[in-house]
């Protein structure tokens, strides 16, 4: 069992996450509901692996649910780090958005193993855009803070120069 203070850092962190990737994704007209398995998912893919979170969506009326598997989570961020727990959180909220995609078309059907395939390929490769223009733009924020440091301790005055004496 997952102790107190991990489990309450990790919802912390997550739910962090979540509120600052809706804003950046302009998902605020969503309902966006959040559930922290606090022992994990009973089930397990098809191919024996586990997975973070599992999203559903009524993308009708731009509400989903993400229910997250914490002792995952809590692997995923000591193994791999926050920035791969941060892809998971884009990872969900793109499969809320995509999720309608299932309908599409002349005959609405339950989706297939088809769809699924290519949901996870479509909201992977969201995800990856989504955290490079991120990378870019932080990068971005930290040389003009850097620049903007430099000409700060470049027009800083020294003393004795630029004053006029008074007689």
């Amino acid at each position: 069992m997952m102790e107190d203070e991990t489990y309450n850092d990790l919802r912390k962190f997550i739910g962090d996450e979540v509120a600052s990737w809706v804003g950046n994704l302009g998902l605020k007209s969503w309902t966006i509901n959040l559930t922290f398995e606090r022992s994990g998912f009973d089930t397990t893919e098809q191919d024996g692996s586990k997975f973070y979170a599992r999203t559903a969506t009524a993308w009708e009326y731009m509400d989903m649910s993400i229910e997250w598997d914490m002792p995952m989570c809590a692997k995923l961020l000591l193994t791999s780090g926050k920035d791969s727990l941060t892809d998971t959180v884009v990872h969900e909220l793109m499969h809320g958005v995509v999720n309608e995609m299932h309908e599409c078309g002349p005959k609405r059907r339950e989706a297939t193993d088809s769809d699924v395939k290519h949901e996870e390929r479509v909201v992977t490769t969201l995800t990856n855009c989504f955290m490079v223009y991120k990378a870019y733009r932080d990068r971005e924020a930290q040389e003009i803070s850097s620049k903007a440091r430099r000409n700060t301790t470049d027009s800083t005055p020294q003393r004795g120069k630029g004053k006029k004496k008074h007689n």
